[in-house]
């Protein structure tokens, strides 16, 4: 616990003997006691407070600052480590839960957004039955839990503990700027894929600037990030998503409805680009975009657990050496296309200058664009059609 880490106890001690405090357990007990030495103080947390229970102490000192501390009924403040300042009424537990989480988890370097606060902040919203994505959690302020909520983080703690993603227990996630609903139907948005989407997104402007109207495919959409970011970002478009699963699908129709885009933004299943081979696509498209699986079978099984074993294996198997389905994409592409229009595609590590030699020495496109990480490596490519 927070507490036995941190030791308030040896300034208040020699210097606010007597200050008046305030005792307020942190299951909703107040106003216990006043103009309480700390000896009493110990004796009202022994009266109040279960063996671990953290109890909230605060009121003004001598010195004039306000007194923010906590300590447990078997910690008293002689024992040194029992008290601990706060940032406001419930930072002992959100701190707590952070030092839980923090010793216990292994955070993914493809979730940067993700850290132990802000994990302890996006369930302390979801268990009060206001989910959020663990990007809008971090700028809201944290409201009081009352009983039933506290319980039901404590289960959402757990679980986390246990290796469920963050995204499937709120079942949100933030992608370019909007919140979208997450689960395991299909891959979790990450960081990395909005490299690609604001490629696309500065083509797409580019296109609607100079033809008015556009259209858009997204071709292993998932939960359809890229095709509703990209919707919400320019109205000019219309975008259909394509993807091999019927859960991803369904769950891509659902972020479409909550962003009230049904109208603009619609879903096939299927494999690759065959569910647009008719109806005229042949030929008319200004935008094709695409998150593809880039990661070869033998390495799936590598996965972290907290990935491989939640997200859907469709998602990251690219086939042999992880080139499989681009390869597909880059072949097929050109036939849906219109003349100067663009293919962009995210790429895995390493295979940004594969992809961008190989493209070059295609007669189906004329130029090839490549965008790089905050580390210089090629994430995403951008190609026109001849």
């Amino acid at each position: 616990m927070i507490l036995q880490r941190v030791s308030y106890l040896a300034g208040i001690e020699q210097e606010d003997k007597e200050s008046k405090v305030q005792v307020a357990h942190s299951r909703g007990v107040d106003l216990i006691g006043e103009s309480l030495t700390w000896e009493k103080v110990s004796d009202d947390i022994r009266r109040v407070a279960a063996s671990d229970d953290p109890v909230l102490v605060t009121g003004p000192s001598k010195t004039g600052k306000e007194l923010v501390a906590c300590a447990t009924h078997n910690r008293s403040q002689r024992a040194g480590g029992a008290f601990v300042a706060m940032k406001g009424p419930f930072m002992s537990e959100i701190d707590e839960l952070t030092q839980k989480l923090s010793t216990t988890i292994t955070f993914l370097p493809d979730k940067p957004e993700e850290t132990a606060e802000s994990t302890a902040k996006a369930l302390w919203f979801a268990a009060i039955g206001q989910p959020c994505s663990v990007a809008l959690a971090q700028s809201r302020t944290l409201p009081a839990l009352d009983h039933t909520s506290r319980v039901r983080l404590h289960g959402l703690v757990a679980m986390r503990l246990a290796g469920i993603p963050l995204a499937h227990l709120t079942e949100r996630q933030s992608f370019m700027g909007i919140e979208l609903l997450a689960g395991p139907e299909a891959l979790i948005p990450r960081k990395e894929t909005e490299i690609v989407g604001r490629a696309a997104l500065a083509k797409l402007h580019e296109l609607a600037t100079s033809r008015g109207k556009v259209r858009v495919v997204d071709v292993c959409t998932g939960s359809g990030n890229l095709a509703v970011s990209l919707a919400v970002h320019q109205p000019l478009c219309e975008v259909w998503g394509v993807d091999i699963s019927a859960d991803a699908v369904k769950l891509a129709e659902r972020n479409a409805a909550l962003h009230q885009l049904s109208s603009r933004v619609s879903f096939r299943q299927g494999d690759l680009l065959e569910p647009i081979r008719s109806d005229g696509f042949y030929g008319s498209c200004d935008l094709l975009v695409c998150n593809p699986p880039y990661i070869s079978s033998a390495k799936v099984s590598d996965l972290p657990a907290e990935t491989g074993s939640h997200e859907p294996r469709l998602a990251f198997d690219g086939g042999n050496f992880g080139v499989t389905i681009i390869s597909r994409l880059l072949k097929e592409a050109p036939k849906f296309l219109k003349p100067a229009s663009w293919l962009c595609f995210e790429v895995g590590l390493g295979q940004g200058p594969y992809f961008a030699r190989a493209i070059s020495k295609m007669v189906e496109y004329r130029t090839v664009e490549t965008f790089a990480d905050e580390q210089g490596n090629v994430r995403a490519l951008a190609a026109t059609r001849a």
